[in-house]
């Protein structure tokens, strides 16, 4: 745990200076985002308003202990695929290569970003003040896509309309046995995979059967090769979009980050979140993600007042505009070397069944 605090409190001190323009910070070892190596008192010194930001931001960014890596297969890393270009998948294929140019500097190349509006068709998510999760995460995700594309990043999303997600290939649906659900969260999964996303954003809002509960979290997921990289994206948007809904006049509760490994909770066994956990084995298996991801949950709609804001187009922008700066401040660890990948990257993740870690009595 103390070490999770003081991971914590590095990257936050990273993410508000960046913010604050600081362009002389130290180069952090390799895959530790959050660890300040042969730090200089005179590199770059917050103000005092930064420290205080850092000082409110730390007590709510602690991260919950991390279950553990998954097992990694053995042999070479394999090359990243040619972006935007579309490549057919097996059921069977569960076992990935991940896209190593979303760990790596951008060097003058578009990066892409795979967006994900949460829920969609007969998936209406939580309701509030006569509106539907569905259709305020798509207005958010549409707003975000025109916000990125102005910045020339290139823009994929999992749907635009009130539909579920689907794949233009049959290969790409989920195998025998899926419900309509999975098969849609697996076609998102293979979206952004087939379209060699940089990031992962799936963006949702809250519901709770405790009206009085508010505020923004994020959720990330502490399991996979990456999870230096899926925290530091967690955390950056997490800044960014309590600072976005504060320009509207509210202030938001932060919520801080959520480690997903035990998300779910099922006969004594715990599951992750399905857009963003690792590749399942077994009787239904499941492909995964294979770049950096998140699952953004903004506000309340079972809060009448952040439900009432959400009905504006106002609050809409601003949460977009979070995101995209969260997006900014994420692509610059990376751009400026503070977050980076080992030189001898990653092996594929070999599938494994969920549930396999017991809830303790």
């Amino acid at each position: 745990m103390v070490l999770q605090m003081w991971r914590s409190m590095s990257l936050s001190l990273l993410l508000v200076l960046i913010g604050a323009g600081c362009t002389s910070l130290p180069k952090a070892v390799s895959g530790t985002p959050s660890r300040l190596a042969g730090a200089s008192p005179s590199s770059c010194t917050p103000s005092d308003g930064e420290r205080s930001a850092i000082d409110a931001a730390v007590p709510l960014l602690l991260v919950t202990p991390t279950v553990g890596l998954a097992s990694l297969a053995t042999g070479e890393p394999a090359e990243p695929p040619i972006t935007g270009q579309p490549r057919t998948i097996s059921n069977a294929d569960t076992s990935r290569p991940l896209i190593l140019h979303a760990f790596q500097p951008a060097s003058g190349r578009v990066r892409v970003v795979a967006i994900d509006p949460g829920h969609g068709g007969p998936e209406v998510g939580a309701t509030g003040a006569g509106l539907a999760e569905k259709d305020v995460n798509l207005a958010i995700a549409l707003k975000l896509r025109d916000l990125l594309e102005e910045d020339g990043l290139r823009v994929v999303l999992t749907r635009q309309d009130d539909n579920r997600a689907t794949c233009s290939s049959s290969e790409n649906q989920g195998p025998d046995g899926y419900s309509a659900t999975r098969s849609d969260l697996q076609c998102r999964v293979d979206i952004a995979n087939d379209a060699g996303a940089d990031v992962f954003l799936s963006i949702h809002n809250n519901g709770s059967s405790d009206p009085s509960l508010s505020g923004t979290e994020i959720w990330y997921d502490g399991k996979r090769p990456f999870t230096s990289y899926n925290a530091a994206l967690a955390e950056s948007v997490l800044l960014s979009l309590v600072e976005a809904v504060q320009t509207i006049g509210y202030t938001v509760t932060n919520r801080g980050l959520k480690e997903d490994s035990q998300f779910r909770t099922y006969q004594g066994r715990t599951y992750p979140l399905f857009v963003l956990g690792p590749p399942r084995s077994g009787a239904i298996s499941t492909r995964a993600t294979q770049m950096p991801g998140i699952l953004g949950e903004t506000l309340f709609l079972s809060n009448p007042r952040e439900a009432a804001l959400l009905k504006r187009g106002e609050t809409q922008e601003a949460i977009a505009r979070g995101y995209r700066e969260g997006l900014r401040r994420y692509f610059r660890l990376i751009d400026d070397g503070l977050l980076a990948l080992a030189s001898e990257g990653w092996a594929p993740e070999v599938p494994t069944e969920y549930g396999n870690q017991r809830v303790q009595p």
